[in-house]
């Protein structure tokens, strides 16, 4: 798959909530709904952006920050709440999502955000859901360890233990694949240049998170999120996350397994016999 395939296709979610509303997707309005941002933490699986998500909502200036946007999640709460196009959906999860966290933290007017894969900020844009909102904020949550994500997501599909505070699904040790670690290092690869590339495509606040960098001192981050905002965040501070890290030694081991299947496969490519 190329870069722009990702923004282009279309992703499953982006067809599944389509046929959900038959068609009933594009907000069609002359002005906003919300006077607030929509804030979107663009994101790959497993590159630390529940982690990201918990330190923003602990200050008590953000609501939702979840992954609303998957298909399923859709047609569930859609159903439960009797809502027939998309734009209404996103309307009536945005308030609750506020209301809830304005009861919580007593802060009366949080910022509604949600979780995006590349593929589905560009379903934002196509839908022109980005419009209910009077702007839009970008925070790009990466990992620099590309290897690494892999690793986890291929242990994680396996076990069914998606956060710390899960149970694992299966008490079997995940088995070791070069072949399954390389296609999620080939496509968390791009789909971080799809979304750095649509990112930069849009006349928005942005700014990348990696992970490295804030899971160790989170501060500078999360106050440099609430100023994009364009709010004091002089008294923000934060706590302890309630995600914690999940690699272990299993990882490591897949790690140097990987590493050395790389380095072996690399020694058996280039020219042969002279043959360039």
């Amino acid at each position: 798959m190329s870069l722009m395939n990702f923004l282009t296709m279309g992703s499953s979610h982006e067809r599944d909530i389509l046929n959900h509303f038959d068609g009933r997707v594009r907000f069609e309005g002359e002005k906003p709904v919300f006077d607030t941002p929509l804030v979107v933490i663009l994101f790959t699986n497993r590159c630390g952006s529940n982690l990201l998500a918990d330190y923003l909502l602990h200050t008590g200036r953000y609501a939702g920050l979840t992954e609303a946007l998957n298909g399923p999640h859709v047609a569930e709460i859609s159903q439960r709440i009797g809502v027939d196009s998309f734009p209404e959906y996103v309307r009536r999860e945005a308030n609750s999502a506020c209301h809830s966290a304005a009861r919580q933290t007593g802060n009366e007017s949080p910022v509604f955000g949600v979780k995006a894969s590349s593929s589905q900020l560009a379903m934002l844009l196509r839908w022109n859901i980005t419009k209910m909102f009077n702007g839009l904020v970008i925070y790009h949550a990466v990992r620099q360890d590309i290897i690494g994500q892999a690793i986890s997501m291929v242990i994680a599909n396996s076990t069914g233990k998606w956060i710390s505070s899960m149970e694992a699904e299966t008490a079997d040790a995940p088995e070791y694949s070069y072949d399954e670690i390389h296609r999620w290092v080939n496509r968390f690869t791009l789909e971080n240049a799809s979304g750095h590339l649509l990112a930069a495509s849009l006349n928005t606040p942005r700014r990348t998170f990696v992970y490295e960098g804030f899971s160790k001192d989170p501060l500078p981050g999360v106050r440099a999120a609430v100023e994009m905002l364009g709010q004091d965040a002089s008294d923000i501070s934060v706590s302890e996350p309630s995600i914690q890290r999940q690699s272990n030694a299993l990882n490591e081991e897949f790690r140097h397994r990987y590493l050395a299947d790389v380095r072996a496969k690399m020694m058996a490519g280039g020219p042969h016999n002279g043959v360039l």
